[in-house]
């Protein structure tokens, strides 16, 4: 059986994707999208069968706005079927986070490029409401409404 690693790295062959690999179980990439650019991490745990992908823009909230961001971020969970969205309420770092567990079954380049199209429009669809919320003095409410009907 294929390594967690060597699936992900053919699904950015695969897609003629840039790459880099960080330590033995971490893959990162990045992606441009309509609204900002994202980091892409790649966790893969081999012992546990596990891969997640996580992405991330760092340095994002400010930080007399976090407790609002965090309340927009938990209403969304509460209706989401796939990830979860968070924020490092240190630094204001704002992530959409999926994963995967694979134990007695098989990781496919199909799983990985859902999972990364999911993450990637996850992460466009709430930066705005983000950024509205931060420099445009949005409500949380509206908010929510705005990023659940996208």
């Amino acid at each position: 059986m294929k390594k967690l690693k060597e699936i992900v790295k053919a699904f950015f062959q695969e897609a003629d994707w840039n790459y880099e690999e960080l330590d033995e179980k971490v893959i990162r990439s990045g992606i441009k999208g309509d609204e900002s650019d994202f980091d892409l991490l790649f966790h893969c745990n081999e012992d546990a069968q596990q891969m997640v992908l996580i992405g991330i823009k760092t340095n994002l909230v400010p930080e007399p706005y976090r407790p609002q961001v965090a309340e927009l971020l938990t209403r969304a969970n509460y209706i989401l079927n796939l990830g979860s969205y968070g924020m490092d309420y240190s630094d204001g770092e704002f992530r959409f986070r999926i994963g995967v567990d694979v134990e007695e079954g098989k990781l496919s380049v199909a799983m990985v490029r859902n999972m990364t199209f999911i993450t990637c429009r996850m992460l466009e669809q709430m930066y705005p409401c983000i950024m509205k919320l931060v420099y445009g003095n949005g409500k949380v409410e509206d908010l929510f409404e705005e990023w659940k009907n996208k």
